[in-house]
């Protein structure tokens, strides 16, 4: 493979795609530094964000995500991932106000619905927690993070039918039913 690899460098010097695969071995290596140094020298800013998130380094996974979102505006993976480093970050405020027009968009994704529904709750309005997970529900009926996040929460807000509701329905998805709409 070595080999390989010394010939792709005498034929095609400097190539993006040969650096992306050097950056991708220093990756392997835990050379992180010189990897992201790589990254973004090639302006890869999905490789640099991925790199930041394996590391837990949130603040330059959200910077390279929002590069990623500058450069490919209906790349919706950069959003999710700025959305969740957020969340990391416990910058609830801005992530809820960064979903917000997504959540708006008719069919908004699954991750949005709970995204949100997590900064609402971490930002103390649970009742608009509960109401991002209902829709989350109400559009994707066979999610069961949804249906499980709404029994904590309507444990939480002392509303046991509604929890034993979703118990049920969180029942039905295990064994594969349908769930009720």
């Amino acid at each position: 493979a070595m080999q390989a690899f010394q010939d792709c460098e005498k034929r095609f010097a400097n190539s993006a795609a040969l650096r992306k695969l050097y950056a991708s071995m220093l990756r392997s290596q835990g050379k992180f530094e010189a990897a992201a140094e790589e990254y973004r020298a090639l302006h890869d800013f999905a490789d640099l964000a991925d790199l930041f998130r394996e590391n837990g380094d949130w603040e330059k996974a959200l910077e390279s995500y929002r590069a990623l979102a500058a450069e490919h505006p209906k790349d919706e993976s950069a959003v999710a991932g700025a959305s969740e480093a957020l969340l990391r970050l416990s910058r609830f405020e801005e992530a809820e106000r960064e979903l917000q027009p997504i959540l708006k968009r008719p069919h908004a994704p699954e991750w949005a619905f709970l995204d949100a529904s997590k900064a609402e709750q971490q930002l103390g309005n649970l009742t608009g927690a509960i109401r991002d997970l209902q829709f989350a529900a109400r559009e994707y009926p066979s999610n069961q993070v949804a249906h499980y996040r709404l029994i904590q929460l309507y444990k939480m807000t002392n509303q046991p039918e509604l929890a034993a509701r979703e118990v049920r329905i969180v029942g039905e998805l295990k064994r594969g039913a349908k769930p009720p709409r």
